[in-house]
């Protein structure tokens, strides 16, 4: 025991430079966590040869293999390298800053360390650096931040690091607002503490002050506000807290403020820098009809919903038959046990409660804002408004999870309760648990049996967690954990799972021949195949808008009549015919335009993707020229001749 203790705290003491062994290996190896081997599926590779090595490839996380990894290929992809307007997505280019937080050559990359690969090393390698860097950082910053929350526990902390790190939440959301904006809240936590401890060593606090203004910087750029208010909120509830405890001891010299005043301007300089480049791209965004415009005020999430992580174990290996994958997963927490045990603990006195009451009360808050709602001058002054409740639902149990970790560390010090309190609470909330299941649409999900499985794992976790079963606790949340989280995303080899094949060789060939000419794909799911084309670096003028490309659409609809069906993020995707032009909308953010030929000429299409034969849409006016045909695939390429 003792020796195993010995190698626990020495791999804690050199954690660091562990991170870096394992970034440095994962990124040489060029293996990254993507799904972008779904791509093989629309274009299969040369000898049908694949890129995944292990796991599962989650065709539903179209947000990263449809929509975010190939912006950040088109970046690297493109003849100006990294811009922060990338001309080649849409026809008045698109704002790659706002798109995602994709890699650009602008000083706003700093605050976005896991997106540095793609500017030093390219495409794969750059992939490699952007999936291991931002998993490392999560293991090591939530290890920090869960050591703040429990006054330095490691054991726990530990278990905390892996909790949030491989929370479903976390891993189905990785590369998405989720993934990020939970990444810079815990480094803003994290810097904004040690600064404040570390009032003797003045190079340290320059560095934490640093690195505190580039966590806000990356925070607010993830532009995601239906996350970040609550995060937000969160955030102010910590520094409050985390400053009662420091205040005594802290000391603020003059140098001190003056750090703390430079880090401050730097983030004034970057968010208005950022603003500069980007208020015409941020005027359209707030402009949209989807999401710019909705005001929430809550009230329409089903109470079943607030326990969905019970079926997040689950997910990985049965796809959800209530919403996806993606919008059930959450973070474990044990927030209904301990709504029972904060009173008495209230009651007996305890010290320090700071942190568990000032997280629960916050906790109630957002779960009478779900359930039941606010006024509309309420959410709209506490910026609320732009909160929806399946996005508040993740924040409310990341508030839920911390809550269990402070918890976890205060329990297990002192028996507070008696073994029959411990044994009923924990009945209780599995008989809620059971109804949440029982009387929810999970109901068919999976066969009961593995429902009362969940219910007894659940079970013993809340009778350990109350009767400060401390180890037994970290050991079954661990495996509960590790298995819902390091299965969800398959490891990846590289990126030739789009850049292995003919049709990817001839797109870029002939972009290279032609830089400036526009294409699209036709007749294909969403206008993924769009997403393909520009992510092999020439021009599309459909596949995803972050924001809406309207000068674009303006050509097709100079009335403005169909402005609220493509005024929106959306796929656009587009089809030939011979009706008058016009836009459907497939889903709130899925376009799909029915273009007239004698339309086409107006966006002066050059090239056209498609799996049809469009011969006979030539006449007098246009002629479609075959210029390649894929034997494996089916896809063509042709050319306009106007």
């Amino acid at each position: 025991m003792h020796k195993m203790k010995n190698i626990f705290n020495t791999i804690i003491k050199f954690r660091y430079l562990l991170a870096l062994l394992i970034l440095i290996l994962g990124v040489a190896s060029d293996f990254n966590f993507s799904s972008i081997p779904a791509w093989e599926q629309y274009v299969p590779q040369i000898n049908n040869a694949t890129s995944k090595i292990l796991g599962q490839t989650r065709y539903i996380r179209t947000d990263e293999w449809v929509v975010q990894t190939p912006m950040y290929m088109a970046q690297v992809m493109d003849k100006d390298h990294f811009p922060v307007y990338n001309k080649n997505i849409g026809l008045s280019g698109q704002n790659m800053i706002l798109n995602y937080n994709a890699p650009t050559r602008d000083i706003t990359v700093l605050s976005k360390p896991f997106n540095w690969g793609f500017l030093l090393l390219g495409k794969g390698y750059g992939l490699s650096w952007y999936w291991f860097s931002k998993l490392l950082l999560y293991l090591l910053l939530s290890y920090e931040m869960c050591f703040i929350i429990t006054k330095g526990n490691k054991g726990i902390s530990v278990l905390g690091s892996l909790w949030i790190t491989f929370s479903p939440a976390v891993q189905w959301w990785f590369m998405q607002h989720i993934g990020d904006l939970v990444l810079y809240f815990e480094a803003i936590i994290v810097t904004y503490y040690y600064f404040l401890k570390n009032s003797n060593n003045t190079l340290r606090r320059i560095l934490l002050a640093f690195a505190f203004a580039l966590s806000c910087i990356g925070f607010a750029l993830v532009l995601y506000p239906a996350v970040q208010v609550p995060l937000f909120y969160l955030g102010i509830i910590f520094m409050i807290v985390l400053f009662i405890d420091l205040k005594k001891d802290l000391i603020l010299e003059k140098k001190d403020v003056l750090i703390i005043i430079l880090s401050f301007a730097f983030i004034f300089f970057n968010l208005i820098h950022f603003y500069l480049i980007s208020k015409d791209s941020i005027k359209i965004l707030l402009n949209t009809t989807y999401p710019g415009k909705r005001v929430s005020v809550g009230g329409n999430l089903s109470f079943f919903a607030l326990n969905t992580f019970l079926i997040n174990v689950l997910l990985p290996f049965k796809n959800s038959t209530y919403l996806n994958n993606c919008e059930v997963s959450s973070f474990y927490n044990f927030l209904i046990p301990l709504i029972f045990c904060i009173p008495v603990l209230i009651k007996k006195k305890v010290k320090d409660l700071k942190l568990g009451i000032a997280l629960i009360i916050f906790i109630l808050f957002q779960a009478f804002y779900m359930l039941w709602g606010i006024p509309v001058f309420l959410s709209k002054i506490t910026l609320f408004s732009y909160v929806t409740e399946q996005r508040l639902l993740a924040i409310y149990s990341l508030t839920s999870l911390y809550l269990s970790i402070w918890a976890l560390n205060l329990l297990y010090k002192k028996r507070y309760f008696n073994f029959i309190f411990c044994a009923v609470i924990s009945l209780i909330t599995t008989i809620i648990y059971y109804f949440s299941i029982f009387y929810s649409p999970f109901k068919t999900y999976v066969s009961p049996k593995y429902y009362y499985i969940i219910l007894l794992i659940f079970f013993v976790l809340s009778f350990l967690l109350l009767y400060g079963k401390k180890n037994y606790f970290i050991g079954l949340m661990a495996i509960l954990v590790l298995i819902s989280g390091i299965t969800v995303n398959p490891l990846t080899k590289g990126v030739n799972s789009i850049y292995n094949n003919n049709l990817s060789k001839n797109i870029v060939s002939i972009s290279k021949k032609s830089p400036n000419a526009n294409w699209i794909s036709i007749d294909d799911t969403n206008g993924t195949m769009g997403a393909f084309i520009y992510a092999n670096g020439a021009k599309c003028l459909n596949g995803v808008n972050f924001y809406p490309d309207l000068a674009e659409w303006k050509l097709l609809d100079k009335t403005g009549s169909q402005n609220n069906i493509y005024n929106r993020y959306s796929h656009f995707s587009f089809s030939l015919t011979d009706k008058k032009t016009y836009f459907t909308l497939v889903a709130p953010d899925s376009t799909h335009v029915f273009i007239n030929t004698k339309d086409i000429k107006k966006l002066k299409i050059k090239f056209i993707l498609s799996k049809n034969n469009l011969d006979s849409y030539s006449d007098s006016s246009i002629k479609f020229s075959k210029i390649y045909s894929d034997k494996v695939n089916k896809y063509s390429i042709y050319k306009l001749i106007y």
